[in-house]
């Protein structure tokens, strides 16, 4: 009896421990933040929008989601005085999904215009990246991007929330002149309130240059180290025959017992 409960606690570990079984682990989580508050024209969100859509479409970006052993997940929220989900979560393994992705958020229309929180949207995103129910990932990022202040001053709070949760995250600063400018140098709003210790901020002078800014951060947050290792042949063969000799046992013993 003895060996047999030892043969089978041993089957049971390989079985839930083994890389092999853990369909929902990915390489990474996306969060893309997006503001649509009211310093934002209904021009400038249709050109995010279309920066958007041609970014996940670079050739880099598709390089980089093509080399990827699991895949990244990938969500759009919008913030103004609150958030909300788009609810367009994709998981990209290929070019092919990222072409998919990008048309999906082509057409995304604009959900409100208020005030702004990126807190609210920061929040929001956390939560969904620390949702591991479906899927799960050491790399959990957020990209922030916006065109000026939080209206309520808790975007440091929600900043380090998500930072002691294991959340980075990264800005997207578009200069607003006289109004908002160099949000991602030392003592800038992004600098000091959106981005986490681990984080990076990337400058946009403008909507006219955003999608050069938006594709460097896309290539930057698609390149994230692999942490997945893509299951190796003999690993898959050494666990089958294990799994298997295990199961053999059991049953032997099973029947042993039985019939004894």
């Amino acid at each position: 009896m003895k060996a047999f409960k030892s043969c089978l606690t041993t089957c049971l570990v390989f079985f839930f421990l083994s890389p092999v079984c853990r369909a929902d682990l990915i390489d990474s989580k996306l969060a893309l933040v997006i503001d649509v508050s009211a310093s934002v024209s209904d021009s400038d969100y249709q050109f995010q929008i279309q920066a958007f859509e041609t970014a996940f479409n670079h050739p880099t970006v598709l390089a980089n989601i093509d080399a990827l052993n699991e895949g990244i997940l990938v969500e759009v929220f919008f913030f103004s005085s609150s958030a909300v989900s788009a609810d367009i979560d994709m998981l990209l393994t290929s070019a092919a999904d990222a072409a998919v992705f990008s048309t999906m958020i082509g057409a995304l229309t604009r959900p409100f215009s208020e005030g702004t929180s990126p807190a609210d949207g920061m929040i929001l995103a956390s939560d969904w990246l620390l949702d591991s129910t479906v899927w799960e990932s050491p790399s959990l990022l957020a990209l922030v991007v916006g065109d000026g202040y939080g209206s309520y001053h808790n975007d440091g709070a929600a900043r380090d929330a998500a930072q002691a949760n294991g959340v980075t995250i990264n800005g997207l600063a578009v200069d607003d002149p006289g109004y908002f400018i160099d949000a991602c140098l030392p003592g800038g709003y992004y600098f000091e309130n959106i981005i986490t210790a681990d984080g990076q901020c990337y400058q946009a002078n403008s909507y006219a240059d955003f999608e050069q800014a938006l594709t460097l951060a896309l290539i930057d947050a698609t390149e994230t180290p692999r942490l997945v290792a893509a299951p190796r042949p003999l690993a898959i063969f050494a666990f089958s025959f294990l799994l298997f000799t295990c199961i053999r046992s059991v049953l032997f013993r099973c029947l042993s017992v039985k019939y004894a």
